[in-house]
């Protein structure tokens, strides 16, 4: 058959026609799948929208509550919700984008614990999630509660003052109106203190074996002991302004009591000696064992009664200071343990042979300056590498020594600085560390500390830093050395000192702001040692113990 070239021409219109057809199929097929892509993509990207400000919900709700605790840190989780929206009401917010907005409704669960529903929206995009929160109570105490804590012994024999004062108020310390927070203690069984010189303490005297009082030395406080209690003859009025009780006997030599006794044992008193009783709200004097007193005249309460008649011999039952004595479980409680904070295997851990270790020594008119990132100046630059320090993450300069001579010069400054020293830290000779304000040292030592005379260790702002914190200088040795830490010299020098299982020895004219923890604590010549009451309160690791915190339990998407 023949076909026309026209015939030929229609024929390729319908071929070009078909094929037209097809392709506009298969282009609206693809349009439409991209359609539906871009809706998925578009409802993917709304809901997750939504997650982030339901999210942001949750954590600014958290934030106001947070506010409102420090502002009222005694609120209950009741107080807190009504003061957010109260419970079962919605929290509103934005999340900043258009149509982006979150609610949350507060509630208390039937466990105690704050539940935080946040649902968040955008557009036709929705996302719900729940949040539980738990109010805790604080609670711990500080290894710093004390002024002093000779585990195994205290040994106060020279001139200086024991006293406090409150950096948090004011920040300085008056000698004019000495605080009388500086109290003094033992943990480990029959541990003495033994009170020579002339040194007067501020506050109570704790001892879980006996307490001396020898020389001049007063006490603004009352004396406890689970052993005997010993007042030697003196020439200053009063032994003792406060109450003394012990579980062992009661010898009285000179002076007189400001308080009443309390005697498990026997009790005798020398001639001239008085128990005055100022308040006279109890008897002046009970005892279990006997009596011995043989001053006829004074030895007789304010009513002419005599302490040998039986009415003083009764017992009291004096408590127990409290010990270390193996039935304690919290092996966290300072007051019966003299490292609560375990610090042998956490400084020991922090050398984990990841790094170098460096050798620090700065003499010769030598600067140099650490701040929490970086190390500069005359010795050889380092940096520090994160390690874990009481439970957190922080960056440390890894040390296998520190030494300090011949008028060198370090600062510290920017911040929480941090230094493990394997070995010895010495400061000797006329030499400067500078502790900028609102800046702090810790020191975690495996070696001995010895800062000598002529040693300057200053301290811009003494106390607590603003925002961690944190000691101006915290001490923390794991040494076990008989005599581990020395501190000499007539300087002033406010530090935090941790040893538990090492004699701390302050010796000088110098002065100590501050607190000491030590397996044994002697003071001589004319150091004093100031406690700063606001460590009383203070979680080695940061912050502050004792307060509410809202502390996160779980979430719930």
């Amino acid at each position: 058959m023949y076909l026309s070239h026209s015939s030929q021409q229609g024929m390729s219109l319908v071929t070009v026609m078909l094929l037209s057809s097809l392709a506009g199929i298969l282009v609206l097929g693809s349009l439409r799948d991209n359609i539906i892509q871009e809706r998925l993509s578009g409802n993917f990207q709304k809901k997750m929208n939504a997650q982030l400000v339901a999210e942001r919900g949750i954590f600014e709700t958290h934030a106001a509550l947070l506010a409102l605790l420090q502002d009222n840190p005694d609120a209950t989780l009741e107080e807190l919700m009504a003061a957010v929206g109260g419970e079962d009401l919605a929290k509103f917010g934005n999340g900043g984008l258009s149509d982006m907005r979150y609610s949350v409704d507060l509630s208390k669960d039937s466990s105690g614990q704050l539940l935080l529903a946040s649902r968040g929206k955008r557009f036709e995009g929705s996302s719900a999630l729940k949040a539980r929160f738990e109010l805790t109570s604080g609670g711990g105490s500080s290894p710093f509660a004390n002024a002093i804590v000779g585990c195994e012994g205290v040994d106060l024999s020279g001139s200086g003052k024991i006293d406090s004062f409150n950096s948090n108020n004011g920040g300085s310390y008056d000698p004019n109106a000495p605080g009388q927070n500086a109290n003094v203690t033992t943990i480990e069984p029959d541990s003495d203190i033994t009170l020579g010189g002339h040194s007067p303490i501020y506050g109570d005297v704790a001892a879980t074996g006996n307490i001396e009082l020898n020389g001049s030395s007063p006490v603004e406080g009352n004396l406890h002991a689970n052993g005997d209690i010993t007042l030697s003859y003196s020439g200053v009025d009063y032994r003792v302004t406060g109450n003394i009780f012990t579980r062992g006997n009661y010898l009285h030599k000179g002076g007189s009591v400001g308080g009443y006794v309390r005697a498990n044992g026997n009790a005798e008193m020398k001639w001239t000696t008085f128990i005055s009783n100022l308040n006279n709200s109890e008897a002046d004097i009970l005892y279990g064992g006997t009596g011995i007193f043989p001053d006829g005249t004074n030895h007789k309460d304010q009513a002419g009664n005599y302490y040998g008649d039986a009415q003083f011999k009764v017992m009291p039952d004096v408590a127990k200071v409290p010990e270390n004595d193996g039935s304690s479980s919290d092996l966290t409680d300072p007051s019966t343990n003299c490292d609560p904070l375990s610090i042998a295997p956490q400084i020991s851990a922090i050398d984990d042979g990841s790094s170098t270790l460096h050798s620090f020594s700065a003499g010769a008119g030598a600067t140099y300056k650490f701040t929490p990132n970086a190390g500069q100046g005359s010795v050889a630059q380092m940096a520090p590498v994160n390690a874990e320090v009481l439970g957190f993450i922080y960056p440390v300069y890894k040390l296998s020594q520190f030494s300090m001579s011949s008028n060198a010069n370090v600062s510290i400054a920017g911040g929480d600085v941090f230094l493990y020293v394997a070995g010895n830290f010495a400061l000797s000779g006329a030499t400067t560390m500078t502790i900028k304000a609102d800046s702090s040292l810790t020191l975690l030592i495996e070696g001995r500390v010895s800062l000598g005379a002529g040693s300057n260790i200053v301290t811009e702002k003494p106390g607590l830093t603003s925002e961690s914190k944190r000691p101006s200088l915290s001490i923390y040795s794991s040494n076990t050395d008989d005599e581990g830490v020395s501190i000499y010299g007539n300087s002033e020098i406010y530090a935090a000192v941790y040893a538990p299982f090492t004699a701390v020895s302050v010796a000088g004219s110098g002065e100590l702001y501050g607190a000491v923890r030590a397996k044994k604590l002697s003071v001589t010549g004319g150091a004093a040692i100031h406690f700063d009451h606001a460590l009383a309160n203070v979680d080695p690791s940061g912050g502050l113990i004792g307060e509410k915190k809202l502390r996160l339990v779980g979430w719930e998407y």
